[in-house]
């Protein structure tokens, strides 16, 4: 199975799991419903709908990267207005120079008239065009700091973006345990309703403190634990997590039978170290 990334970019993607995502989506039961409960770019749900059309999967977008797909063109169309203003970026492998203050202050006026004119700007994107470190997200508004001719060269795949999670079902809506509302074409179902047949898998990738959900942030980090945890405790699950931190997960799982994958990762961030990420699986009818 060959890893993909997602159209547009988003920090902390599973692409690197498309095998295992694979596997356990072909062992997935017949009329199975699949919640890729925090979206993010949708790339869960995306393998999993392709190893198996005939199943239902739900793409919570609680990050509106709906939004970002559909606006596209218009970054398409302001990476362009950069590279033409700007010029291409330093070859890889080169020392990268701050620009000088006059071409910072473009960047930062150029991105105030896209947000005047469109009253939207793709910051998770735009931000990895000027900044070293792509971890972070920032919202290029203000007129502090140094920026950097990152300029990808290559168009973005604006064929992709259009046809980016076709198949699935979306929603948007902010996790709070098994009484979760999921708003679907169908009606409103909760995992709570899967409880007595099962026939569920809720996909757990918990968001990294740099998400651009506000619903979501470091006060919150307990209580979103707190609701995945009463999920695993009564319902099929795949929950992703750092290695570091695998035993605190593994306490909540109160002896059910779970499958663990584990695979080192390059940190593409500040350290360049390399990482290690579980996932946990307790499937249909094997817990």
């Amino acid at each position: 199975m060959r890893n993909i990334r997602p159209p547009l970019p988003f920090c902390g993607h599973k692409g690197h799991w498309g095998a295992e995502l694979t596997e356990i989506a072909r062992k997935l039961p017949k009329n199975c419903t699949v919640f890729d409960v925090f979206g993010g770019s949708g790339i869960c749900a995306h393998y999993i709908k392709q190893a198996r059309p005939d199943l239902d999967v739900v793409w919570n977008d609680f990050d509106n990267y709906r939004a970002r797909l559909r606006n596209a063109d218009k970054t398409e169309r302001l990476r362009i207005h950069f590279l033409e203003t700007l010029g291409r970026p330093v070859p890889k492998g080169e020392i990268h120079t701050p620009l000088p203050p006059e071409r910072r202050q473009f960047v930062f006026d150029t991105i105030k008239q896209q947000l005047a004119d469109f009253g939207f700007v793709d910051h998770q994107t735009v931000s990895r065009w000027f900044y070293l470190y792509s971890m972070k997200t920032y919202k290029l508004v203000s007129s502090t700091g140094k920026l950097y001719n990152r300029l990808p060269v290559v168009p973005l795949r604006l064929d992709a973006c259009a046809g980016w999670l076709r198949d699935v079902l979306p929603c948007s809506v902010t996790f709070s345990g098994i009484d979760t509302p999921f708003k679907l074409p169908s009606g409103t179902v909760r995992p709570r309703d899967f409880i007595p047949s099962q026939n569920a898998l809720f996909v757990f990738d918990p968001p990294y403190l740099g998400t651009a959900c506000n619903d979501y942030g470091n006060q919150e980090a307990l209580k979103v634990l707190r609701s995945i945890c009463e999920c695993c405790e009564h319902l099929p699950f795949l929950l992703f997590g750092d290695a570091s931190i695998s035993f605190w997960y593994e306490l909540i799982f109160k002896g059910r039978l779970v499958r663990r994958y584990e695979k080192t990762i390059n940190n593409t961030g500040m350290n360049h170290q390399k990482r290690s990420d579980v996932l946990f699986a307790c499937l249909p009818g094997e817990g």
